[in-house]
């Protein structure tokens, strides 16, 4: 099967949107099972706990009934959707950093509840953040979306060079930005 046949089309994901807001459950089904597996996969990455992986992919898909509109639908319903669980997940860590006391900070093994692990994450959470979203895209989409270059640049119509420069750009900035 070809490439471009597997990646869904603006076409058809904005159609999937206008019929979900029309009312057809059937069509927000499809957007949910479309996306699920990519959503989970960014948010498990920075929590490992698997109920708050669920409770922030469900709010990611409440707030999207909540905020697409007949005057706001998105041109690229993943694209919002993942910034919408990235938004989430900096509160999620934000809030857990700060009610973890201080003794049960990164790398501390009494902590009951959160491992240093996720107080990492929200460093490399914030640090991609601030890449800007083409470099912290590609990056998403290569490691934790665990696609290919050429499928990046299907998925983004760029050239697998284009991809490859962009990557390696990010790598660059990511690791200026963060401690060693």
């Amino acid at each position: 099967m070809a490439l471009a046949t597997m990646q869904p089309t603006p076409t058809e994901d904005s159609g999937l949107v206008a019929a979900t807001l029309a009312g057809d459950p059937q069509a927000f089904e499809t957007l949910v099972e479309r996306y699920q597996t990519r959503l989970f996969g960014l948010v498990r990455h920075y929590t490992r706990n698997p109920s708050e992986v669920e409770d922030i992919v469900q709010e990611t898909y409440l707030r999207a009934l909540d905020d697409w509109g007949p005057g706001a639908l998105p041109d690229a319903p993943l694209a919002w959707l993942k910034r919408v669980a990235r938004n989430l997940l900096i509160d999620h860590l934000r809030r857990q950093k700060k009610a973890a006391p201080s003794e049960w900070g990164p790398g501390a093994k009494n902590d009951p509840e959160t491992s240093g692990d996720e107080f990492e994450s929200l460093e490399l959470f914030l640090a991609l953040t601030s890449l800007g979203r083409k470099k912290a895209a590609v990056l998403e989409a290569f490691y934790y979306d665990g696609l290919s270059v050429r499928e990046i640049a299907a998925e983004r119509g760029l050239s697998e060079k284009a991809v490859e420069g962009l990557l390696r750009r990010a790598r660059q900035a990511l690791k200026a930005l963060l401690p060693e």
